[in-house]
């Protein structure tokens, strides 16, 4: 009995120092900060670093590097309780504009070796309400995407 309390000790000390200690929502709720720390303070690197391969790839492609990070629009905001199924997850996030509107979002997550990866993220935009996606996997949607949110066809 000694020796399987003891081994089962080790287990859960090596799994603690590998980092599988952590639960899924909360490893999925720090990318989800950590992403949008990187945003709002324009680290562009880090806000890459916290994304899927593909994305992180098609970043570096003209549409994705016309993307910018406006870090003077940086706001406070709050991240809700991850709906993780899988190896997939939505996170709700919610902040304001800097003429004090809500945003409403939602960060969707896609878990790649273990780590959880942003993929895309959905913005309500205060102004018109509408909802524009930012598929960072498809840069090239960006500006269709804008264009939809502020009343315009594409």
């Amino acid at each position: 009995m000694t020796r399987l309390l003891s081994f089962l000790s080790l287990c859960c000390l090596v799994l603690n120092l590998l980092g599988c200690g952590k639960s899924d929502p909360d490893a999925v709720r720090e990318t989800t900060t950590a992403f949008l720390a990187a945003s709002n303070t324009g680290d562009r690197a880090a806000f890459i670093g916290h994304m899927t391969q593909a994305a992180q790839a098609k970043m570096d492609s003209p549409e994705g590097k016309a993307f910018n990070i406006n870090a003077k629009s940086a706001t406070l905001y709050t991240v809700g309780k991850p709906v993780i199924a899988e190896s997939a997850a939505e996170v709700p996030v919610s902040s304001k504009d800097v003429k004090g509107n809500p945003i409403e979002g939602m960060v969707k997550l896609n878990r790649e070796d273990g780590v959880w990866r942003v993929w895309s993220m959905t913005i309500s935009l205060p102004q018109t309400g509408m909802p524009i996606n930012l598929d960072f996997e498809h840069p090239e949607t960006f500006s269709g995407e804008m264009i939809k949110a502020m009343g315009a066809k594409p």
